[in-house]
């Protein structure tokens, strides 16, 4: 696995009768121009439009009061707030943030009714104000400090931001303040800066959008959105999907739309009534029951018919009839697309791809200057699509988004059919980590081995090496992750929820967040308090669905840990 190089645990999981890995290997052959963008999840990826590079993980993307530019915001390795003219797609100011440290973004982006922009700084607690000129360029401004207790292990993490009435900023706080793990929502005064007030939210608060005179804030954690009138701190929890992420409203602040990345489905809400009016599916018809849309950034089109969505698994935006409540298609885009924005005039789409915009190889030559570890060469990319030449070929762009994804008429079918009743009665699963093929086996006499990378041969390890010869040789096998954090839930799950791929790269960046991505958040094992996992996939662990079948199970040592400080992972 491509993996950082931390040693960690080594896992034995076995299995009995029935369990089937939500995990396929799956034939495919596509053209061969094609092939050069198959990612190592083994999807293919075929981005339209034009593309700009924007640093390493977008997390955010919004349009300027004026619609004249697209802001985007990074969480990865090379942090940068990127402005891009909208009509033109191209890159016309940026403010780094560097690479590996302790500075940096996350999520939260607001412009405030003067033009000024916010941008969260995530486990900094700050938040940063820029003044956007009219030819595209920042100028910073006051920065508003955010200070989680001085009594608390750790920092509150600020995601999402909005401005209340043109004078307060409500700003997001992920680290949880009491027993229950709960987020909060904290109050500034932006003229003088000092902090108004603090109100309690439901697990790890998100997205925010302000509609009808209240603050509405999405919950990772609870799936949930939170009306806050902010004046009195009274709440009122509306249940949505698992995992709410992004949230918009319409132009009369009558409705909010929200996505539920673990659900793969948006919730509709009235503001008025403060309830779940309507759900929108955004599984492809083909895929239905399979999770891993993953939606997450949304975009109203400028006469409200339509709404756009990234879904971030899929590798593609969703393109909703709001009229008749259904998916009408797909478009292709980037490695995980994460937002989306429309132009006033309708006609520009811009995407943000976290990952970008093209496959990497760690293996292959260092990238320009940036070396070839595998966080610091994934770039990520705003995409410009051109939406009247795009949209009456929806069809089509829907069956290359099909294919991409090996969701074509019968791959599913076979899919199912071959894990029905598959012919196996005892598994062993065993999790090892940190080398590549050919470091351990590349000396085996048989195999597409390079022996020159060879660094434990078989007289260091004889296990593997028995292993191998007498079971069966992947000499080309490719896994979904690029670190451990998220190769574990790959490996666990059969994906890496949105939660765990954003936070496995600020994680690793060394920006001070807490390694939350094996059954403890915030260093608290939440299964032993009852609360939910906030990192755990659509479809649970192999051990849940284990235990959901009614299948006899063995775990020795995966995903357990002692609730006790001695177990905090945080990166240091």
């Amino acid at each position: 696995m491509l993996y950082s190089m931390r040693f960690r645990k080594f896992g034995l999981l076995t299995l009995g009768l029935g369990c089937a890995s939500a995990l396929s290997f799956v034939t495919f052959n596509r053209q061969q121009s094609l092939e050069l963008n198959r990612l190592s999840t083994g999807k293919i990826i075929a981005p339209l439009g034009t593309h700009v590079d924007v640093g390493s993980y977008t997390t955010n993307l919004i349009l300027s009061p004026d619609g004249r530019f697209a802001v985007a915001t990074d969480s990865g390795y090379r942090e940068q707030l990127s402005i891009i003219d909208a009509q033109t797609g191209e890159l016309t100011d940026k403010s780094s943030f560097g690479g590996r440290g302790k500075t940096g973004l996350y999520y939260g982006l607001a412009f405030g009714p003067d033009g000024t922009l916010y941008a969260s700084r995530g486990a900094e607690d700050k938040i940063s104000s820029y003044r956007l000129s009219s030819t595209g360029t920042l100028e910073a401004g006051k920065i508003y400090e955010n200070k989680a207790p001085a009594n608390w292990k750790l920092p509150y993490n600020v995601a999402g931001v909005a401005i209340l009435d043109g004078k307060l900023l409500a700003v997001n706080n992920q680290t949880h303040v009491d027993s229950e793990m709960a987020g909060s929502l904290s109050v500034i005064d932006l003229e003088s800066g000092t902090l108004e007030k603090t109100i309690r939210l439901p697990g790890f608060p998100y997205g925010i959008a302000i509609a009808a005179g209240k603050a509405f804030v999405t919950s990772e954690r609870d799936g949930c959105v939170t009306a806050i009138d902010v004046a009195s701190g009274q709440t009122k929890d509306i249940r949505t999907g698992d995992n709410a992420t992004a949230i918009v409203a319409n132009k009369d602040q009558t409705k909010l739309y929200v996505s539920n990345s673990n659900s793969d489905t948006i919730s509709v809400i009235d503001t008025k009534s403060e309830r779940v009016v309507k759900t929108l599916l955004v599984h492809p018809a083909e895929l239905r029951g399979f999770p891993g849309c993953t939606p997450q950034g949304l975009a109203l089109s400028p006469d409200e018919k339509t709404l756009f969505v990234a879904l971030s698994d899929l590798n593609a935006v969703g393109v909703i009839d709001l009229g008749k409540g259904q998916t009408a298609g797909y478009l292709p885009v980037g490695w995980y697309p994460t937002g989306v924005v429309v132009t006033p005039d309708g006609k520009n789409l811009l995407v943000s791809n976290a990952k970008g915009n093209q496959a990497k190889n760690p293996n292959g030559k260092a990238v320009g200057n940036l070396g070839q570890y595998i966080l610091n060469i994934l770039e990520a990319s705003v995409s410009k699509i051109d939406l009247p030449r795009a949209l009456p070929f929806l069809g089509n762009h829907t069956a290359t988004v099909l294919a991409n994804n090996r969701a074509e008429k019968g791959d599913v079918a076979r899919l199912e059919k071959s894990f029905a009743r598959p012919p196996v009665e005892y598994v062993i699963y065993i999790i090892k980590e940190n080398r590549t093929y050919d470091q351990v086996l590349g000396d085996l006499p048989k195999g597409n081995n390079d022996p020159s990378l060879c660094l434990f041969p078989r007289e260091v390890t004889p296990n593997q090496h028995a292993l191998a010869e007498r079971f069966v040789q992947l000499d080309n096998f490719h896994v979904c992750a690029d670190v451990s954090a998220d190769g574990w839930n790959w490996s666990t799950s059969g994906m890496a929820n949105e939660y765990v791929s954003r936070n496995s790269t600020y994680n690793y960046a060394g920006r001070g967040r807490n390694y939350d991505f094996e059954g403890t958040n915030n260093g608290v094992a939440v299964d032993i308090k009852g609360l939910r996992d906030v990192a755990t996939a659509p479809g649970g662990s192999l051990w849940d669905q284990a235990a959901k079948q009614k299948v006899s199970f063995r775990n020795y040592g995966m995903f357990l840990t002692f609730d006790s400080d001695s177990d905090d992972k945080r990166e240091t």
